[in-house]
Order: C-alpha cells, then structure tokens, then sequence
C-alpha cells in the first residue's frame, strides 16, 4: 500500500510501495481538489530525480507517462 505523508500543511507525498517514486500533492481546501505538485524518482544511490507533472495531453502522448519536464 502506497504511504501518505504531510510535508507541511498544505502538502503531502504519496510514495509508491517499492519506494521509488513518488508524488506530492498541494492541498488547498475543502472545495478545491488536491493538485499534484511534483513527481519525483527515487534511485538507489539516495539521489532523486524531480519532475513537473505531465498535463492531461502530454500523459497521453507519453503513453500515460506522468513525468513532464525536468526540474
């Protein structure tokens, strides 16, 4: 199971079950729904490799690939 972690309070990371990836999402209120902010690979070495969120197109483009650009 994926673990949720609160970063400060208005974010948190989702964190895939292996650990090597992850998501940290914004999360502004009741009425608006949670953003994600970042998608981030975690590699064995202990670097991580951070990336802006795919829109809707490029994940589509990209084969469901939600990585966009490098950070």
């Amino acid at each position: 199971m994926s673990k949720k972690t609160w970063v400060d309070s208005d974010h948190y990371r989702v964190t895939s079950d292996d650990g090597r990836s992850s998501r940290l999402y914004n999360s502004p209120g009741w009425f608006r729904p949670d953003t994600c902010v970042e998608v981030a690979d975690h590699h064995s070495d202990g670097t991580t490799t951070a990336y802006e969120p795919a829109s809707f197109v490029q994940s589509l483009l990209n084969g469901g690939d939600d990585r966009g650009s490098k950070k």
